[in-house]
Parts: C-alpha cells; sequence; structure tokens
C-alpha cells in the first residue's frame, strides 16, 4: 500500500512539473502601450494587435524577448514574463537615431571604448523572479567579476558603434584622402566609469532570465590631435537582454551581457551626439588664427646634404616620438604639431650628437597645418638652410630625415621624388613623395640635394598594398601659418 502511495505521489509531482512546462508553452495575450508607427517582435516574430491594445505571441518556456521598433529612433528590449508580462507600470522609452551629419559638419571617428570601472565592487544584482527584479526586493549582490563582464571585449562594442556613425554619415566611407583632419573631423572617446549589472535568474516558467546595465558613462569628443574640447557623463541603462541563443532554452549569458553594453553605449552615444552643444562642436570649423611674429636668425646654417643631420632632431615623452629641426642659430625648432600636442612635461629634445634638452617652450603653433614651433636654450646649433621663394618641382630628388622608429634610428636619411603637389584645401597644399617614412618621421626635413628645405614630413598613407605615398607640408607654412620672420 505504501508503495502504490509512493507512486501514486511520483506521478502526482511528475505530472504537475510537465503541467507547469505545458503551461508555460503556448499563446499568451498581454496590454502593451504601443504607438501607432511602432512594430512589435517577440522572439524574434512580428505581432499585431488583437483590439484593446492587446498583443498575442506565442510563449517559450525561458527566453521571451520583446522588441519595439519604430523609424528613426533604436531598438527597445524588454522580457516578458508569464506572470507578470510587460510589467504594471512599464513605459517604452524612445530614444531617436544619431541625426543624420549635415555637410556641414565634421565627421566623428570612434578614437577609444574604454572600461574603467572597479570589478571588485559589489555591484551585481541577482533576482530569483521577474517580480523581485521589478521591485528590487531581496536582490543577492556580489562583485562584478563573479558576473563573467570581464569577457565582454571593447572590439565587438567598437564595431557596433562604428556600424551606428556609419549610417548617421559621420564616417567618410567615401576614402577621400586629401581632407584636413583638423576643419573636416572629431574624435570620440567613450569611458564606462561605474557599471551596475542586473540579472534575472529564475528557473520558473514564469520568467524570462535577463540581463540589464547601468552604467555612468564618460563622453568626451576631441579635435583631430585628441585634444578634448568637450565632455558629458550621463547615466545610462540598456534594455532586459533575454539569456538565449540560437538553440531552444540554452541561458547564453556572455551573448547577453554583449547586446546590453551595446545597447546601453548605442542610447549614450546616440544622446551625447544629438546635444545642441555637440552639434554646434561638430559643426564648429576651427578659425585659423595668425600667432605673433617671431624673428630668427639662419645664417648657422649647413650647406651640405650630408651635413644637414646636424640639424635634424629626435623629439619624444615617455609614450611616444617623432622628429624636428633646427631653424635658427639660438634653438628655434620646427616640427609637427601633432608631434607635440599630447605630449606631458616630459617632452624632451635630442640632437644628433645625444645632447638632451628638457621641456621646450612651444612658441607657435598652427593646428590648420599641423605645425609648431619650439624654442630650447642652446647657442650655435646648426639649422636646415631656409631659400626664400625656392621652387618646388615635380620629379625633383628629395631627402626625408627623421626617427622612423626608435632613437636608435634617429637621423635617418631616405631618398625619393616628388611625385606630386597636392591641394589640400583652400589654404593649404601638400608635398607628395615616395621616400620611405614612417609615424617617427613626423616632423623631420624634407630637403633637396644642396640640402635646403623644401617642407616638414607630416604623413604618410598605410595598410596593405600602399607603398611610397607620403606627404609634407611645403616649408613657406613656417613663414605664412606660424609666421617666422627668417633672416639671413
Amino acid at each position: 500500500m505504501n508503495l502504490i502511495k509512493q507512486l501514486f505521489v511520483c506521478s502526482l509531482l511528475f505530472f504537475c512539473f510537465n503541467f507547469q512546462s505545458l503551461n508555460a508553452q503556448g499563446y499568451a495575450t498581454i496590454p502593451l502601450p504601443i504607438e501607432k508607427d511602432q512594430e512589435v517582435l517577440v522572439n524574434g516574430l512580428e505581432i499585431k494587435p488583437k483590439g484593446n491594445g492587446k498583443y498575442k505571441y506565442f510563449r517559450t518556456y525561458y527566453a521571451n524577448q520583446l522588441i519595439i521598433k519604430e523609424e528613426g529612433y533604436l531598438d527597445k528590449f524588454y522580457a516578458l514574463s508569464l506572470k507578470h508580462g510587460f510589467g504594471k507600470d512599464a513605459k517604452i522609452d524612445k530614444i531617436k537615431k544619431i541625426a543624420k551629419k549635415d555637410k556641414a559638419e565634421k565627421y566623428v571617428y570612434l578614437n577609444e571604448i574604454k572600461f574603467d570601472f572597479d570589478k571588485e565592487k559589489e555591484q551585481f544584482y541577482q533576482y530569483i523572479s521577474t517580480f523581485n527584479y521589478r521591485t528590487n526586493y531581496d536582490p543577492k549582490k556580489s562583485s562584478l567579476e563573479d558576473s563573467k563582464i570581464s569577457e565582454v571585449e571593447e572590439q565587438y562594442l567598437y564595431k557596433v558603434l562604428f556600424n551606428d556613425l556609419v549610417e548617421a554619415e559621420f564616417i567618410d566611407t567615401t576614402q577621400t584622402i586629401l581632407q584636413n583632419p583638423y576643419t573636416t573631423e572629431n574624435n570620440l572617446n567613450i569611458i564606462f566609469k561605474d557599471v551596475k549589472l542586473y540579472q534575472m535568474i529564475g528557473s520558473s516558467s514564469y520568467s524570462s532570465n535577463f540581463s540589464k546595465i547601468k552604467a555612468k558613462v564618460n563622453f568626451q569628443l576631441l579635435d583631430a590631435y585628441n585634444i578634448p574640447v568637450l565632455e558629458k557623463e550621463m547615466v545610462v541603462e540598456s534594455g532586459e537582454i533575454v539569456h538565449a541563443s540560437q538553440k531552444q532554452n540554452e541561458r547564453d549569458y556572455i551573448g547577453a551581457l554583449y547586446i546590453a553594453f551595446a545597447d546601453a553605449m548605442q542610447i549614450g552615444m546616440a544622446n551625447f551626439l544629438n546635444m545642441e552643444n555637440v552639434r554646434n562642436e561638430v559643426v564648429n570649423i576651427p578659425k585659423v588664427s595668425i600667432p605673433e611674429k617671431v624673428a630668427v636668425n639662419n645664417v648657422n646654417s649647413v650647406t651640405k646634404l650630408s651635413n644637414v643631420i646636424e640639424a635634424s632632431l629626435t623629439i619624444k615623452d615617455k609614450d611616444s616620438h617623432g622628429s624636428g629641426f633646427f631653424i635658427s642659430d639660438d634653438g628655434y625648432i620646427v616640427t609637427n604639431y601633432h608631434v607635440v600636442a599630447n605630449m606631458k612635461d616630459d617632452i624632451t629634445i635630442i640632437d644628433s650628437e645625444g645632447n638632451e634638452y628638457q621641456n621646450p617652450e612651444i612658441i607657435n603653433i598652427s593646428k590648420s597645418t599641423d605645425l609648431a614651433l619650439l624654442k630650447i636654450e642652446a647657442t650655435n646649433t646648426k639649422s636646415i638652410s631656409i631659400i626664400d621663394d625656392k621652387k618646388i618641382n615635380v620629379a625633383t630628388e628629395i631627402y626625408a630625415i627623421g626617427t622612423p622608429k626608435g632613437q636608435d634610428l634617429s637621423q635617418t636619411i631616405s631618398k625619393g621624388i616628388i611625385s606630386s603637389i597636392r591641394k589640400l584645401d583652400e589654404s593649404n597644399k601638400l608635398i607628395q613623395i615616395d621616400a620611405s617614412v614612417n609615424s617617427g618621421n613626423s616632423g623631420g626635413p624634407l630637403v633637396d640635394e644642396n640640402g635646403e628645405l623644401l617642407g616638414i614630413v607630416s604623413s604618410k598613407l598605410s595598410g596593405w598594398g600602399i607603398e611610397g605615398v607620403a606627404f609634407a607640408i611645403p616649408y613657406t607654412a613656417i613663414k605664412e601659418f606660424l609666421n617666422v620672420s627668417i633672416s639671413k
């Protein structure tokens, strides 16, 4: 008799469990506050209203993802539960996509996405039911290190946001090479300063397990030289991303984390780039200002190509380096502005004999032409010969001097020709050369066979299949944009 009772109890429990499972799957009806132009999807399938604002959908046992779509707005993600549906007081927040770039606005490129928060902080909240989550009742708290959040890679998020910028036409997809970055580009840093992760991890069929991110994010708009021009810190929240993969009933926690982070970042970036002061900055083309005149003496200049290295310099700090050269006998130096723009207070100038000079004074800069005039305390410095009205002709043999990689390769000379003279914009031209140069050559002199200055090496094209395409700024920009008066 006891055995029969035991079998009966086991059968009853088995029936109840399977009844719950069967009851959890099937069609359900929920009310949704949907507007006329919004599209509703549940688990990837579009559903239509049945009257009185109610929608009928096929409910799965674990994951039921509601997505609200609307033209011009970001998708919104919500988790549906059998018992609590969409949430009694839930509202659909509409976040506009990034407004398309106007012709007068500059491009915006992603410079950095960075996680800068303490993963050991107790900011991982887990709930056993949707009711507990909706009411913030009795969450299990632990550190973010327990949440697998470290497995989220910034590179994935970069691709998502890059595509958003492309859609808004803030990325130049025309592959136009000859553009002045200072007047056509801004850069963007996105830094996560504080993150809270919420997860619903109930085992009941009445819930959809999901993850949600709430983060404090710092958005920095930078100029083409990565100098901050505008900054905004804001709190962003992702939607509720269910734990589901292509395999039925599999709880994909990591996939949900990726989507939650991406959703939060998309919301934050859209809100930031739609702010009026940000759009004003993006459309604000910098004015070209001429600095105060500086008179220098170019008497002690080298007279032979072989002696040009005596006037060439390495400019470095602890993180980077570039090149430069003397233009006077008392320590005036010309280089690219981008070489020193982000250097801190530990700039070192190293001459051809290995002498070091600390913390030069920045006298004049020209951001529009990427030039800077520096000054060190020195006498009898050898300088590059600068000849007024010197012609720059295509096919002229040229020599680029600089520090292409490490300091042990300083004063390297490479030979080539002038391939073309290119117009950059209404005020600037570039000398196209085929000499072998690298990023460390930036700011170094470009001279002819007599050792006389033709230009300042500034950039090169790089990439698979690209060789022998580099650029220099004509020497005339020293006088015109740095306002340097040179006497012999």
